[in-house]
């Protein structure tokens, strides 16, 4: 997953993130101005479990699998994006636009 940040006149690469699946929740709790990105981690063996993606000023961590599990009982407010199958990008102007929509849920406020 990539995100960016917009500009006045274009967009600003910011982060990336491997191995991710549907679906993604931009969670309404923020880390230094960023959203927490709240995804589920499994396969290749891991225990499946939550995380949270959380901003550390400059970006967000790459590897999912390498964050704590959220408390099962954690109820998490926000927006569901990129539900159902895992999300390739072809680099076509649509999967651009997806990233464009995210990148908008990401970074508000």
């Amino acid at each position: 997953m990539l995100v960016f940040k917009g500009t006045k006149s274009w967009f600003q690469f910011v982060s990336r993130s491997l191995l991710l699946r549907g679906p993604l929740l931009v969670s309404d709790t923020k880390t230094r101005g960023w959203r927490d990105l709240v995804v589920e981690v499994s396969g290749g063996g891991a225990i499946p479990k939550r995380v949270a993606l959380k901003f550390d000023g400059k970006k967000y961590p790459l590897n999912p699998s390498t964050q704590k599990a959220l408390p099962t009982a954690k109820h998490v407010k926000g927006a569901k994006v990129f539900e159902g199958q895992p999300y390739r990008s072809c680099g076509c102007f649509n999967c651009i636009a997806v990233k464009t929509a995210v990148k908008a849920f990401v970074r508000m406020g």
